[in-house]
Parts: C-alpha cells; sequence; structure tokens
C-alpha cells in the first residue's frame, strides 16, 4: 500500500515565518551599543513594542492559516482528520513528532519536560504556541553550549528547508 503524497509547505512561507520567530528580540553586542548610553537613546515605548508585536502576531496567524489551507486544500476527509487531530490538546505529542524532536537533539530526548509542558498561546486562532524545540529554544541552545550564529542559522534553514 503507498503512502499518501505529502504536500510541501513553500519555502516563501517556512522563511516567513522562521524570520519572524527566530529574529526578533535579538540584538547582538557590539561596541557601539555596548555603551550604556546608547541604550538610553532609541528604546522603543512600551506602546510601540506592544504595536510593533500585535502587527508581527497578527501577520503571523494570517501565515498559519494561509499555511493550513494550503495543506489541506478542499479536501473535506483530509481538513476532518486534522481537525480530530488536533482536537486532542496533546496532539503535538503524536510519536512521529516527539521522535522528529528526539532525532534534531531537542527537549523530547531530554528529562527537561519542555516539549510535554508547553503552554498554549492565549489567541483568537487557537493553539498555535505548541510544538517542539526550534533553534532558539533556550534549553536546546543551554544543552549543546552554544548560540548558534546568524551564517550558521541561515545554513540550517536554507539547507533543511521543507521546499525543493
Amino acid at each position: 500500500m503507498k503512502e499518501p503524497r505529502r504536500g510541501r509547505i513553500p519555502r516563501v512561507t517556512i522563511r516567513a515565518l522562521r524570520a519572524g520567530i527566530y529574529s526578533q528580540h535579538r540584538t547582538p553586542v557590539t561596541k557601539e551599543n555596548h555603551n550604556p548610553s546608547f541604550w538610553g537613546t532609541g528604546v522603543p515605548s512600551f506602546e510601540d513594542e506592544t504595536s510593533t508585536l500585535y502587527q508581527e502576531n497578527w501577520m503571523l496567524t494570517r501565515a498559519w492559516w494561509y499555511t493550513r489551507g494550503w495543506i489541506i486544500g478542499n479536501s473535506r476527509p483530509l481538513q476532518r482528520e486534522f481537525e480530530l487531530w488536533r482536537s486532542n490538546p496533546l496532539w503535538y505529542m503524536h510519536p512521529i513528532l516527539v521522535e522528529d524532536c528526539k532525532s534534531r537533539n531537542g527537549c523530547c530526548g531530554r528529562d527537561c519536560g519542555c516539549c510535554l509542558d508547553a503552554q498554549c498561546a492565549n489567541s483568537s486562532a487557537g493553539a498555535l504556541g505548541m510544538g517542539h524545540c526550534t533553534l532558539e529554544c533556550g534549553c536546546c541552545i543551554r544543552s549543546r553550549g552554544f548560540e548558534l550564529s546568524e551564517e550558521r542559522e541561515k545554513f540550517l534553514l536554507d539547507r533543511f528547508s521543507s521546499d525543493d
């Protein structure tokens, strides 16, 4: 029996999601910004940062729904299967997803329980905040002992993107 053919998420969508998730709130320390007077000027206000985060959340939510629609398409049986799978509160702990996380040296392969204890994002889009380790997982960074440079992160994202 043949396995059903899996759709692929467009590279543009994957990169947009990853860029938004991975690049936020990372200001590398340089000689220019190490000076304390640098931090006193140009720091965004709470309202500005809240507005920026709200806009980013809106864009990422739309990207998620676009991607979901692209994967499911017009297939009613596939849509019902997807909704049934996601109706389980621990949908993200499916053995296939856990094995994938373990194989990437993620938290499922350690006793920290980060993936199992993932908190649900409180949004109108549902449980978008649940999932497994990313390149920016703090627990994984501590475990591997270093943070990825931008060059290495870009290499990994380009090399292992799910698009041809």
